[in-house]
């Protein structure tokens, strides 16, 4: 505890949850750290003789009661205590108004953290074919990459993405006369842009019950592929 006192700075805020707020050791605690306190107890009367707080908060709520416990001994619900920090860190984070590349900066490892990482970190190569292939190139472009499609451009000129086949698009393409790309290929796909979240690529994938989706810039040139497994 004396170490980590001794990291706390001037700048920092020392959220204080007591009961009553007029325990000896918790008077000990605040006087040592010279901070901004914020004190939140049940019981307000006869805290600030006490305790030395910048503020105080006080929160009314019922508490569990057991029955191997009396009821005169007094403590702090633990779904009570978060409860009231997810209170204050929401408001703080309102009053800072932090936003969702603040959370990624601030916090890039962990679950949430991946699911802030903008789709262009996390995409894999995308490959392309031009309309007027053949659909076995279609299908060895898609073998040979390990993806399950293939973005498909007007020309070698163009880049921008104006279809895409997949595996399945090639299979049920046996069951019909078709030959080239631009016959099988789906237009107007599913994409998303390369500086949109991680989640967003993966709810608009859960959605719309696919598995894989381009990844495009501001000129609609796809820079990638994104899979629900890489997420």
């Amino acid at each position: 505890m004396h170490g980590d006192l001794g990291m706390v700075s001037d700048d920092d805020l020392l959220i204080v949850i007591s009961h009553s707020g007029r325990t000896k050791e918790l008077q000990v605690f605040c006087d040592a750290v010279k901070c901004k306190k914020v004190l939140i107890t049940k019981f307000r009367i006869g805290i600030l003789p006490h305790i030395k707080a910048d503020h105080t908060i006080t929160y009314n709520a019922d508490e569990p009661q057991y029955s191997t416990l009396p009821r005169q001994i007094p403590f702090v619900s633990s779904v009570v205590v978060m409860g009231i920090v997810s209170g204050v860190v929401a408001e703080v984070a309102s009053q800072l108004q932090l936003t969702e590349e603040d959370y990624s900066k601030l916090h890039p490892d962990g679950d949430f953290g991946k699911q802030l990482t903008k789709c262009m970190d996390v995409c894999r190569p995308i490959h392309l074919v031009t309309r007027d292939k053949l659909i076995i190139a279609a299908a060895d472009t898609i073998t040979t990459s390990g993806s399950g499609c293939v973005g498909v451009t007007e020309d070698l000129s163009s880049k921008k993405l104006i279809g895409i086949v997949t595996d399945g698009d090639i299979r049920r393409s046996m069951n019909r006369k078709a030959d080239y790309v631009n016959e099988i290929m789906t237009t107007e796909p599913v994409v998303i842009r390369d500086t949109e979240y991680v989640y967003k690529a993966r709810d608009l994938m859960t959605s719309r019950k696919i598995s894989e989706i381009p990844v495009i810039d501001s000129n609609g040139n796809p820079v990638g592929l994104i899979s629900l497994k890489d997420i």
